[in-house]
């Protein structure tokens, strides 16, 4: 044989093994799901702040003696719900899965977002710049069930979960409410048990109900934390009992701390800015919010508010990178953060500010819990607990952010995560 026509020979058989090891890692990649038979259950508990658990006695205790935990975990801006639930699910920040806060306008669509049992908050273009862990499980023929998780009855990517108990309000009776949780469990579990789902979801509200309407330094939290703690150590034992310690592996998440903002100093900036003749629209109050001026008055109410005690005023393109929040297209030209120990109140203008309020007050309570303050703030801070048959035990992580969470759900159910911005090495430190 030729020189020649060995080294073509040999470029040929290159080219094949290559194609073949990729196409094989594809297929491995793909196929994953199938030979992993670990299931996981994610629960978040809204508004329960990282230092919560030592109010209760049982089953947060339990489980981090029995698997990992993390000191903190800090959440993204801005330290609301939307935004850090959504985080949770596709490992993103802000600027890139689009829930810019509780409350978003999309000029394009001429929509609001407006929070939960809203219509609108059903609507596709919400929820379709990053994908969430149900759609690529289920993509991956991981069968998943969610239970008053948001955003599960809607099609991203045209796929839903296989089952979706859709949002609704939580009860102000802490004993309905925590035997809604229980109920839920119980039908989770019979379902892991027949094989049914490899993924199920669960919303847990009221600890953050009771948060905001008493505050965190009460005994009403103490209460609920400790109602959530029962909960926690119900479903540990009855886990072992059902003999899926070998399979089934459990994640508490929060998306939030809590502050206690009785006696906060109050900032009307209706006082320093003409909402009739120079705001288009404002979304948020209390400890943020964002400002669309109309034309030609951006510069006017940033100098207005710039000078006031106790908040800071960005143009859109000054944004602080650290943030994650600037590069998105419904951001406002103008961004109001909230120092701590401050509260803005914002004026009552229909079709102008959202969520709006009684003139001059703030549509927050003056008294109770709030967050979306500064996410470095030591009350801000969430949680992070788990434990199951993936998981190290009695193990103590690094803190975390909240968009690491995502890749620990992806390495548990054997699937390949999509884009995201966790750092993946600390995840890897919690598993077996």
């Amino acid at each position: 044989m030729s020189l020649k026509l060995s080294l073509l020979c040999l470029c040929v058989f290159s080219t094949y093994t290559a194609l073949s090891l990729h196409l094989n890692h594809e297929n491995t990649s793909n196929n994953d799901s199938n030979k992993n038979p670990q299931k996981l259950l994610i629960i978040l508990v809204d508004g329960f702040r990282w230092d919560y658990a030592t109010r209760a006695s049982k089953g947060f205790s339990t489980i981090a003696r029995n698997g990992v935990k993390a000191p903190y975990v800090t959440p993204i801006y801005p330290a609301n719900s939307y935004p850090n639930w959504a985080s949770i699910v596709t490992g993103r920040y802000a600027e890139h899965h689009g829930f810019l806060d509780n409350y978003v306008y999309d000029s394009a669509e001429k929509d609001f977002f407006l929070m939960g049992t809203n219509a609108n908050s059903s609507h596709i273009h919400w929820w379709n710049q990053s994908l969430p862990i149900w759609t690529t499980a289920e993509k991956n023929n991981v069968s998943t069930a969610m239970y008053l998780w948001d955003g599960c009855q809607v099609p991203i990517d045209g796929i839903t979960p296989n089952y979706c108990l859709k949002y609704h309000s939580v009860s102000d009776n802490m004993e309905v409410a925590n035997n809604e949780t229980r109920a839920h469990i119980k039908t989770i579990l019979d379902n892991f048990s027949n094989n049914k789902h490899r993924l199920a979801l669960l919303y847990h509200e009221y600890v953050d109900h009771i948060g905001h309407s008493w505050g965190p330094e009460t005994i009403n939290v103490t209460n609920a934390v400790i109602g959530i703690d029962q909960i926690l150590q119900e479903l540990y034992d009855e886990i072992k009992v059902r003999k899926l310690d070998n399979e089934l592996n459990v994640v508490i998440v929060s998306d939030h701390g809590m502050v206690q903002v009785d006696g906060f100093k109050k900032i009307h900036i209706s006082q320093f800015v003409d909402f009739n003749n120079d705001v288009e629209m404002l979304l948020g109050g209390g400890s943020g919010a964002q400002l669309n001026p109309k034309p030609g008055k951006e510069d006017k109410i940033f100098n207005a508010l710039n000078k006031l005690e106790g908040i800071k005023v960005y143009k859109r393109d000054d944004i602080p990178d650290e943030f994650h929040f600037k590069h998105n297209k419904n951001v406002f030209p103008l961004l109001v953060t909230v120092d701590l120990g401050y509260d803005m109140a914002v004026p009552s203008s229909p079709g102008k500010v959202y969520p709006g309020g009684e003139s001059g007050i703030s549509p927050y309570p003056p008294t109770g819990g709030r967050h979306g303050y500064d996410r470095h703030v030591t009350d801000i801070r969430a949680i992070m607990y788990a434990f199951g048959p993936a998981l190290k035990a009695n193990f103590v992580s690094e803190p975390l952010d909240m968009v690491d969470h995502y890749n620990l759900f992806c390495h548990i159910l054997g699937i390949v995560p999509s884009p995201n911005d966790g750092n993946e090495s600390k995840i890897m430190k919690m598993l077996k």
